[in-house]
């Protein structure tokens, strides 16, 4: 099956951000994408990278998740 255009959005915008944020030092796709497994209804499993120096900072500006 296809992947969905939503999650496909969402991977593009992660590795935009990641480029562009120099704390970020790294993603890592483990999940369905990575073993080339993506359909319609696979979620995004990846881990963010960031430098030591500066997780406190990164982690601080981060979102927070409403329910």
């Amino acid at each position: 099956m296809a992947e969905a255009w939503a999650r496909s959005a969402m991977v593009a915008r992660l590795k935009e951000a990641a480029a562009h944020d120099p704390r970020i030092v790294g993603l890592l796709d483990y999940g369905s994408g990575a073993e080339a497994r993506v359909d319609e209804w696979s979620d995004v499993d990846v881990s963010v990278y960031i430098r030591d120096a500066d997780f406190e900072t990164f982690s601080a500006g981060w979102r927070p998740r409403r329910l």
